[in-house]
């Protein structure tokens, strides 16, 4: 013991022969003024051994929530505070990691930003601008909504809406989490989908069948709905809608109906339209007689050419297609 002791004190220290695997070489970082960010970093020994020892930090904003360490696979937690500090400002330090395999240094880096947030309309600033964007610009919305930034729009709201942005600001990071926050904060409707037409019946045909399944909203906001059918003879063009299928309150899916899949005799079918929080299915049912042919009547036609220009005139207005194209092929 005595010995060790000297050893110790004339800096004789015995480390273990592995060495530490870091999670990362360097931590770089970005904070809002006057803010705080958090984050984490690992380690563990090359031959999974148990590692012990303690983190400091060199700089006293950079606090280390979990100095102490005792484990095979060690997470150190940390929490930066920018308090006093302006934009622009940079500031460099290091975690220092002194264990039974060695020491080590972590190198991290933390920018300081300024706490606005510019959009197609203009700096968010309040809830009642971000609304506004997510409506036209649901993308840049997700976006801003999931940074740190957003605890600066909504710093003078209640605890309610605080308390509720933590608890949907988590991994989920789509459309749902803002649709529920806007929601059970009051700024908008909770979207409700229905179908006006849940039934279809064919009889005697012999040719494919065009069809359209409508379906309503009842208010603005973001949607994903998946479609499925339980029959062969029931094809759809795609697998899922949002909003961007939606012209106005309406989204005019089509089908078809393939009499060439069909067997003798009544077919039935449901197509399924399943949302997040929305479940509806749609009845089909059809005959195939190779005596009578289906023939489309000119409602048939108006309609189905309505719809071919109002996906035109989305895509058009979605940027997907140029003027050009879009003129030439309306007329």
């Amino acid at each position: 013991m005595r010995k060790r002791i000297r050893e110790l004190a004339h800096g004789k220290i015995a480390y273990k022969n592995s060495s530490l695997i870091m999670s990362q070489d360097k931590i770089n970082l970005e904070v809002l003024e006057g803010g705080m960010v958090s984050g984490e970093f690992s380690f563990h020994s090359e031959t999974d051994d148990v590692v012990r020892g303690n983190v400091y930090s060199s700089m006293p904003r950079m606090e280390c929530l979990t100095p102490v360490f005792d484990g095979r696979k060690i997470t150190i937690r940390y929490e930066f505070n920018s308090s006093g500090l302006n934009e622009g400002d940079v500031l460099k330090g290091d975690f220092f990691i002194v264990s039974d395999h060695g020491e080590y240094n972590l190198s991290f880096a933390v920018s300081v930003l300024n706490p606005r947030a510019g959009s197609s309309v203009g700096n968010i600033k309040n809830l009642d601008d971000f609304v506004n964007l997510y409506k036209d610009y649901s993308g840049e919305a997700v976006k801003i909504f999931y940074s740190s930034y957003f605890h600066h729009v909504i710093k003078n709201e209640d605890e309610h809406i605080r308390n509720l942005y933590d608890a949907l600001k988590g991994p989920n990071r789509g459309t749902s989490n803002i649709e529920e926050f806007l929601v059970e904060s009051g700024l908008k409707k909770s979207i409700e989908l229905y179908c006006p037409r849940r039934e279809f019946e064919y009889n005697s045909l012999t040719d494919n069948c065009s069809e359209i399944v409508e379906i309503s909203r009842n208010t603005w906001g973001c949607v994903s709905i998946k479609i499925n059918s339980d029959a062969p003879f029931i094809e759809f063009s795609k697998d899922v809608i949002t909003e961007a299928d939606f012209i106005g309150m309406t989204c005019y899916l089509p089908m078809v109906i393939c009499a060439d899949k069909m067997h003798p005799g009544v077919n039935f079918g449901r197509i399924i339209l399943k949302s997040n929080l929305w479940q509806t299915e749609v009845t089909v049912s059809a005959s195939a007689d190779s005596d009578t042919r289906y023939v489309k009547t000119p409602e048939d036609h108006r309609k189905a050419i309505c719809i071919e220009l109002g996906h035109l005139y989305t895509d058009y207005r979605l940027g997907k297609i140029v003027t050009g194209r879009w003129s030439e092929n309306s007329i």
